[in-house]
């Protein structure tokens, strides 16, 4: 029973969740602050937060998640482009979809939470076999 929960909690697949977990939380903080402090529109609240959460993402997934330690000039580039293009996808995705469901419901905290979702699957494929192979 240990050996099989230790096994879990080792797993890239619960890593991601766990650093997912807490981006998401970073980015609703920062879309409450956004548009409770600062009384940005939704789109301008998502907007940052979507940085705000893929930075800590990133940084959380490359060192904790994926353990990826490669400091190489040739492994960093290549993995910043790869980020960059996934995170062009990921930022145009999102806004696209909260300026779509904004007038269905006006939460854009379950705008982001439902586009979280649906780019999690893809995230975590483009990490673990393009990113940040080995």
């Amino acid at each position: 029973m240990r050996a099989r929960l230790r096994s879990v909690f080792n797993s890239s697949g619960f890593r991601y969740l766990i650093t997912g977990g807490l981006g998401f939380l970073a980015e609703l903080v920062t879309i409450w602050i956004a548009r409770d402090v600062f009384r940005a529109s939704s789109i301008i609240a998502v907007g940052i937060s979507f940085w705000v959460g893929m930075l800590a993402s990133f940084l959380m997934q490359k060192l904790f998640t994926f353990r990826n330690t490669q400091k190489t000039a040739i492994a960093l580039t290549r993995q910043s482009i790869s980020f960059a293009v996934l995170v062009v996808i990921n930022y145009t995705f999102t806004l696209g979809f909260v300026a779509l469901m904004d007038p269905v419901w006006s939460s854009p905290e379950l705008s982001r939470a439902i586009a979280l979702l649906i780019t999690t699957v893809w995230n975590y494929l483009a990490y673990k076999y393009i990113i940040f192979r080995r």
